[in-house]
Parts: structure tokens; sequence; C-alpha cells
């Protein structure tokens, strides 16, 4: 008997000890700017569907809003978003105007078919990628150069 309350305290002991050895794994949190720069990644899959790839760079950059300035973009028609985006504060004008130019350009893409050329769909990625570059926020180890372009 003495050997069975033994056992069963060093099996509590034991659980206790490695209850406390485990330890939380870190949540690794990635920024909306990498999320979106991932998910363009293998959008040139895509140039020869120029409605999938338009619609996937849009998606692309109206998620970016939501989840980096909580703009209600993703679930919206793009002239309520822009009259909602005109009145705020949050993007520089020049940032408004590269966002409205491009989704102006998605949209002739989606619901009007217009057939780009191949270069034009590259130009729509390179206006998305600038503007998730020019409106991510800066680390600390990229303000010394952003303040020294200034």
């Amino acid at each position: 008997m003495l050997a069975v309350t033994i056992l069963v305290a060093a099996w509590f002991v034991w659980k206790k000890l490695k209850r406390r050895k485990t330890v939380a794994k870190p949540v690794v949190v990635i920024p909306p700017h990498r999320r979106a720069k991932d998910r363009l990644r293998n959008v040139n899959e895509l140039l020869s569907d120029p409605y999938a790839y338009c619609s996937l760079v849009s998606d692309v950059v109206r998620t970016y809003l939501e989840e980096r300035f909580d703009l209600d973009a993703p679930d919206r028609t793009t002239e309520e978003f822009l009259e909602e985006m005109r009145s705020t504060a949050i993007l520089h004008p020049d940032h408004k105007a590269l966002l409205e130019e491009f989704l102006s350009r998605c949209d002739l893409v989606k619901f009007a078919r217009f057939e780009p050329t191949q270069d034009e769909l590259k130009a729509l990625l390179d206006s998305a990628l600038r503007f998730i570059d020019e409106t991510a926020p800066l680390t600390t180890s990229e303000e010394p150069a952003a303040a020294a372009n200034v």
C-alpha cells in the first residue's frame, strides 16, 4: 500500500513539474504588408486570365487595407469604399489617388471585361506593391534609411 501511495504522489509531482516546464509557444504575427506580398508572390501565374489576375490583386490590396488601416474595403463596392476613403485622413492624398486609379483599373477588367495586355497587368501589380510598400509601417531598422530619404 505504501508503494502505491509513493507512486501516486510521485506521479502528481511529476505532472506538476511537467506543467511548469511547458511554456506557451510564441505566436508568430505576420504583419499585413508581408502577408499581402506573400499572397502576390505567384500572381504572374494568372497572367493568361486577366479577370482572375485582377480579382486576386484587388482582393489582396483590399484585405491589406482592412488589416493595416481598419478600413472596410473587402465587403464594399469600389465606389462605396472610395467615398469612405476620401473622407478619412488615414491615407496620404498621393496614396488615395494611387489607390483610386488602381481599383478603377481592376474594376474595368473585372466588370467591364476590358482585356489588358500583360504589361498592363504587370503595371497593376507594380501599383499594388508600391502602395503596400509605401504604406507599410516603418520598422526600427528602416527608420534611419527612410529619414535619410526625406
